[in-house]
């Protein structure tokens, strides 16, 4: 049942629906109110996550995507040559650690140099053309992205009845980026063991853009953004 049906139902109770004597039913109250609170700060997350890499410039917006695929791909389906390539490198002093975490020396040379079997399989996975395949099916069908989906059969259907094929351009790289950066956050969250509690806790103490701006920190500060 949603927070707008709940309401819907509560504000047609009886305003004495709820007993006076007991403060168990003030604390009740104020844990329902905010359970709604904490629903509508997800469905507005949600919505900015549904924006994220938004650009006037079709050419920002494809860069954008472009990094983001390949973000993905790490993540879902390149991580076992990933984590090969990782030992690699550190096994070789590529990979040093330091106070404020692991640093990576990123010269590509050195890493064909020092672990050049290991690049190969990487590479190779990205650019296989199933996981770029499956990839996009994820990102096109994404249960968050249902407003994008629907934009972009409407269009669809506008062309089949005018009889004007130009392509839904706009409306698809709008869908994929949300697809896409669902697919990411939700991969960040879950490696760094971000559940409902502790984005609860979040929503208790900050602001959605510091939340969101932490994420993308903590990423580049992992190397994966």
């Amino acid at each position: 049942m949603s927070h707008k049906t709940v309401e819907f139902l509560v504000g047609s109770m009886p305003k004495n629906v709820f007993p006076t004597y007991s403060g168990e039913n003030d604390r009740a109250v104020n844990t329902y109110r905010d359970r709604l609170k904490f629903e509508k700060y997800q469905d507005e997350h949600q919505k900015k996550v549904n924006r994220e890499g938004s650009f006037a410039d079709p050419e920002q917006e494809k860069a954008y995507i472009d990094n983001l695929i390949q973000l993905n791909l790490h993540a879902y389906f390149c991580f076992k040559e990933m984590d090969a390539l990782g030992e690699c490198l550190q096994k070789n002093g590529l990979v040093v650690e330091g106070n404020d975490g692991m640093f990576l020396n990123t010269n590509r040379r050195l890493h064909m140099s020092k672990c050049p079997k290991q690049v190969d399989r990487v590479t190779q996975c990205l650019e296989k053309k199933d996981n770029h395949v499956a990839l996009i099916q994820a990102s096109a069908t994404h249960r968050l992205c249902n407003q994008e989906r629907v934009e972009v059969h409407l269009c669809i259907d506008k062309q089949a009845e005018s009889g004007n094929f130009e392509p839904c351009d706009q409306g698809y790289r709008r869908l994929l980026r949300c697809g896409l950066n669902h697919l990411w956050f939700e991969y960040f969250k879950a490696v760094n063991n971000i559940g409902e509690a502790e984005e609860h806790k979040m929503f208790l103490s900050d602001t959605d853009e510091k939340i969101a701006t932490a994420l993308r920190e903590k990423a580049k500060a992992d190397g994966l953004y």
